[in-house]
C-alpha cells in the first residue's frame, strides 16, 4: 500500500494566488496586447501613408511626362477621385479613363459650360494620352471609343446611320436623306452596332439635337455587349458555299469569301442578302476540313460597297454541331497557329 506523508502532499499542492495578484497579471497582459496593437496599427498606417505618397509622386511624374497644363491636371485630379485602386491606372488603361471622365464631362454639360471649352480640354488630354482608338480585343466601355465612319442601326427608327463625328461631348449620326425621321430633343435613341472581332453592342443615348439629317447624341458608358462567338478565331481568306430554303422550299445559294473560322462559327462575305437569324447549311469550303452539312445561324450582318457592288458580311454560329466535327476544327486551328508562329 502506498502511504503519502505530509511532506509529499505539500509538494503536490498547486500554487495559489490572491485576487490582487491575478488582477495585476491580467492588467499587465491587456496593456501589453494594447501596446502591440497600437504599434501594429501605426506601422500599417505608416505603410499606407508611404504607399499613398508613392502613388501621388507617380501621379505628378505622369502628369509632367504627358505634358499636362494646370487645367488638364485639375481635370485629371477630379476624375481620379472615383478610382478605388491606383489612380495611375488612368495613364495606362483607356477603359479606366473613359469611365472616370464620363461623369465629369456630363456634369459640365448639364451645368451649361461651354461645349467648345470642354471638347478642347478633354480632346487635348486624350491626344496626349494617345487614347484615340481602343485596341482590338478590349471591349468598349464608352461610346467615346466608337470610331468615326462606323455604321450603326437606330433600332426604334428602323434605319441605319453613319457616325460622322465623335466628340468629347457628343457623337453625331447622319442618316440617308430619303428617310423621314421624327425624333425630339431629350428623347432616348437606341442604337446598335457591331465591332469587328469583338461583338454586337447596343446602347440607349439621349438626343441633344436633330436637324438637317443629323442627330447629335450624348455619350453613354452603359453599353450592352453581346459577344458574337466565344471561341478563338483565325482569320483566313478562303471560299465558302452555303444554301438555305425559303418558305416555298426554294433553294437559295450564297457563295463568298470565308473571312475567319472558329469552333463556334464562321464569318464570311457574300453579295447575297439574307435576314439575320436565318439558318444556312455549309455545302463546301476551300479549307482542308469536312464542313459540308454543318448548319450555322446568322447572328449579325453588315454591308459595304466593294468595286461598285454591295457586299454583306455575316457572323454566324453553328447549330448543334457534332462533337467530333468541332474537335477537328479545334485541332486544325491549333496546327495552323503553330505553323504561323514558326514563320
Amino acid at each position: 500500500m502506498l502511504v503519502m506523508t505530509a511532506t509529499d502532499v505539500s509538494v503536490l499542492q498547486f500554487t495559489t494566488y490572491s485576487n490582487a495578484t491575478v488582477a495585476i497579471f491580467i492588467s499587465v497582459f491587456v496593456v501589453v496586447i494594447f501596446i502591440i496593437l497600437v504599434i501594429a496599427s501605426r506601422m500599417i498606417a505608416k505603410q499606407k501613408q508611404l504607399e499613398e505618397h508613392a502613388i501621388q509622386h507617380n501621379f505628378k511624374d505622369n502628369c509632367r511626362r504627358f505634358g499636362f497644363d494646370s487645367f488638364e491636371v485639375e481635370a485629371i485630379e477630379s476624375a481620379v477621385r472615383k478610382i478605388l485602386g491606383d489612380i495611375n491606372d488612368i495613364f495606362e488603361l483607356q477603359n479606366v479613363y473613359e469611365r472616370v471622365i464620363h461623369d465629369d464631362i456630363e456634369a459640365m454639360i448639364d451645368s451649361g459650360k461651354d461645349l467648345t471649352m470642354i471638347e478642347n480640354l478633354y480632346g487635348s488630354i486624350r491626344k496626349k494620352l494617345h487614347y484615340i482608338l481602343l485596341p482590338e480585343g478590349i471591349p468598349l466601355t464608352s461610346t467615346r471609343s466608337i470610331s468615326s465612319g462606323h455604321i450603326v442601326s437606330m433600332i426604334d427608327l428602323k434605319c441605319e446611320a453613319l457616325l460622322v463625328e465623335n466628340r468629347e461631348t457628343c457623337f453625331i449620326l447622319k442618316y440617308p436623306p430619303e428617310h423621314s425621321i421624327v425624333v425630339n430633343q431629350d428623347s432616348i435613341l437606341r442604337v446598335a452596332f457591331s465591332r469587328s472581332g469583338d461583338g454586337l453592342y447596343s446602347v440607349d443615348t439621349k438626343v441633344m439635337e436633330h436637324s438637317g439629317g443629323r442627330i447629335k447624341c450624348r455619350h453613354s458608358i452603359n453599353l450592352k455587349r453581346h459577344q458574337l462567338r466565344r471561341d478563338v478565331r483565325m482569320k483566313l481568306n478562303g471560299r465558302i458555299r452555303l444554301f438555305m430554303r425559303d418558305p416555298e422550299n426554294n433553294r437559295i445559294v450564297l457563295e463568298g469569301r470565308l473571312i475567319d473560322i472558329s469552333a463556334g462559327g464562321v464569318c464570311f462575305e457574300s453579295p447575297g442578302s439574307v435576314p439575320v437569324k436565318s439558318i444556312l447549311t455549309i455545302e463546301s469550303c476551300s479549307l482542308p476540313l469536312q464542313l459540308a452539312g454543318i448548319r450555322t445561324q446568322i447572328l449579325s450582318s453588315s454591308q459595304r460597297e466593294k468595286d461598285n457592288e454591295i457586299m454583306f458580311k455575316y457572323h454566324t454560329s453553328y447549330v448543334q454541331i457534332p462533337f467530333d466535327k468541332k474537335e477537328k476544327i479545334v485541332s486544325y486551328l491549333f496546327v495552323r497557329m503553330r505553323e504561323l508562329q514558326k514563320k
